[in-house]
């Protein structure tokens, strides 16, 4: 079962719950602190702690079940302002505001957490909000001691914005005496003035007569209608109810700018670590499952060839000799088609061979195979025979092998015996061996 999901709406004064999965009346609940413009880590604890209570007693929440809230904070805890930055990235304006939060959001030297909202005017316009640190830190830890787990922070004006329908005028809140109007555009706030509810004048030029959807609890919300339509400022009040407290608290989950401190950071990075890993984890799994799947199919297949293979193996076995038999007489065939589709011209080459030969020498020995011809013979001059063989059109590279024998008789050469070898000229016959 999942846990509940709650929108919480947070200012200096109250905390305003709302279950988000279910039809729940709303809870308020004060803050003890009197300390206004700021909430303590006491007055966290304390609010989070009855709003535990309450959830147990009305059944909503079983004791020890945790819940998810997310929290929209409203005014004075939050800080609103149009910034001017040269154009620049997301990441880079985040980083800008980051390092000058201080600057653009004097007051204190408490340490800040930025956002900016989406970008909807100009390159260089920004909407940024800012919250100290330490309430951020604390409403973390005062939620997790009372056993919720918080899922986002946001402000009450995004919550607001993204709750109300467009193209009806600015929002207007009424909270202790002051009005705050807010321009919204795309469901972004854009623009943010306050003063006192009873500047009336200030506010009809403000505003104008296209009218303005007021939100506003019990005696502020009856005041500033009264002083709104005294200077003819057309009030509309929407039909998800007048509380901004309660509108905030349902639409907490909703926007898409967060505020989140160096606490909700790390434990959101260890959350999307650990999520990491069990989907590796899982997706391991699956590559595991997935070739056992398929390894269990290739077996099967082999299995079913087998099984196949040895029941047509009695009527396969003389065709397989037969092909066999058909590869080996391919093969005879193909040699001798190779040896009849050549021949050397040995005619030839004995014709020329007695032709060509010096008057003066002959032959001692003959002898040839695969197309070279090798003699020995002796004469006057090996090289007026080699010469003359030259000249010869069956034979190739007539060559001297090995050492001319002379035979002398009174100091002079009278006989050379000599190994001369050549090869033999291929005749190229047709398929008849003609």
């Amino acid at each position: 079962m999942s846990a509940a999901r709650l929108g919480v709406a947070l200012d200096d004064r109250e905390l305003v719950a709302c279950p988000l999965d279910r039809v729940q009346p709303t809870d308020r609940i004060a803050l003890p602190g009197t300390r206004r413009g700021t909430a303590s880590r006491d007055d966290l604890d304390a609010a989070f702690g009855a709003l535990r209570a309450r959830l147990e007693e009305a059944g909503v929440l079983a004791e020890g079940e945790g819940a998810r809230i997310s929290v929209a904070l409203l005014a004075p805890l939050v800080h609103f302002r149009r910034i001017e930055l040269p154009p620049l990235s997301d990441d880079e304006v985040e980083a800008v505001l980051r390092r000058d939060a201080a600057r653009y959001f004097p007051g204190g030297v408490y340490r800040r957490v930025v956002a900016a909202s989406p970008r909807v005017g100009g390159a260089g316009e920004v909407r940024a909000v800012a919250a100290p640190a330490h309430l951020l830190e604390g409403l973390v830890d005062a939620a997790e001691a009372s056993g919720f787990r918080v899922d986002g922070i946001t402000t009450g004006w995004h919550a607001i914005a993204s709750a109300l329908p467009e193209g009806e005028g600015p929002i207007g809140v009424a909270r202790g005496g002051q009005f705050q109007a807010l321009e919204v555009e795309r469901g972004v706030p854009t623009e943010l003035r306050r003063a006192p509810l009873d500047e009336s004048g200030t506010w009809r030029r403000l505003i104008g007569s296209s009218g303005v959807t007021l939100l506003g609890d019990g005696a502020d919300l009856e005041r500033a209608r009264d002083v709104l339509t005294a200077a003819g400022v057309a009030v509309r009040v929407p039909t998800a109810g007048s509380s901004a407290s309660a509108l905030a608290a349902r639409a907490a989950a909703d926007p898409s700018l967060r505020l989140v401190p160096d606490r909700l950071r790390v434990a959101r990075a260890e959350r999307d670590r650990r999520r990491g890993a069990r989907f590796m984890v899982a997706a391991a799994a699956l590559v595991v499952v997935a070739i056992g799947v398929h390894w269990a199919g290739l077996r099967s297949d082999l299995d079913r060839v087998r099984a196949e293979r040895a029941d047509i193996a009695d009527e396969v076995a003389p065709l397989l000799a037969m092909r066999d038999s058909l590869t080996a007489l391919n093969e005879d065939v193909r040699a001798v088609r190779e040896v009849s589709g050549r021949s050397y011209d040995w005619t030839t080459a004995l014709s020329e061979l007695a032709l060509l030969l010096p008057r003066e020498t002959y032959l001692t020995s003959l002898s040839g195979s695969e197309g070279v011809l090798e003699f020995e013979a002796a004469g006057e001059r090996a090289g007026a025979a080699i010469d003359a063989l030259r000249a010869a059109r069956s034979l190739r590279g007539v060559r001297l092998e090995g050492l001319v024998e002379r035979e002398l008789e009174d100091g002079e050469t009278v006989v050379e015996r000599f190994r001369l070898g050549a090869r033999v000229r291929i005749l190229e016959l047709d398929g008849e061996g003609r």
